[in-house]
């Protein structure tokens, strides 16, 4: 969840270390809790507050409607949507493949239901 970067190393007298904390949430929530740091020739440990919030993406795709109602798609599934009478030329499956964010290839087709 956190890691540190150096983990451990000597810091001379009078003298300061830079420490990278790197905080990777796997849940989406705030985080607040205590590391504890041993000193050499220290009788009591140094404690670090950390404190993070972790998020996530809570993406949704909505269709409105001409009477302003909106449709929301469900994800990973087929979605059937009524576009009503449209005109075109074309009379084949069209399918344009689509990229997101995570690179993965989604599929939309439109076809045709008349002749």
């Amino acid at each position: 969840m956190v890691e540190f970067e150096p983990s451990s190393g000597a810091v001379p007298p009078h003298g300061s270390v830079t420490i990278a904390a790197t905080f990777t949430p796997r849940l989406e929530r705030d985080i607040n809790y205590n590391v504890i740091v041993n000193v050499k020739n220290k009788p009591s440990r140094l404690t670090l507050n950390v404190k993070g919030e972790g998020t996530a993406i809570h993406e949704a795709l909505q269709l409105e409607n001409a009477d302003g109602t909106t449709v929301t798609l469900a994800p990973r599934q087929a979605n059937t949507l009524d576009f009503g009478q449209v005109r075109t030329c074309m009379q084949h499956l069209i399918r344009n493949w689509l990229r997101f964010q995570d690179r993965q290839p989604r599929g939309l087709v439109i076809t045709a239901a008349g002749p």
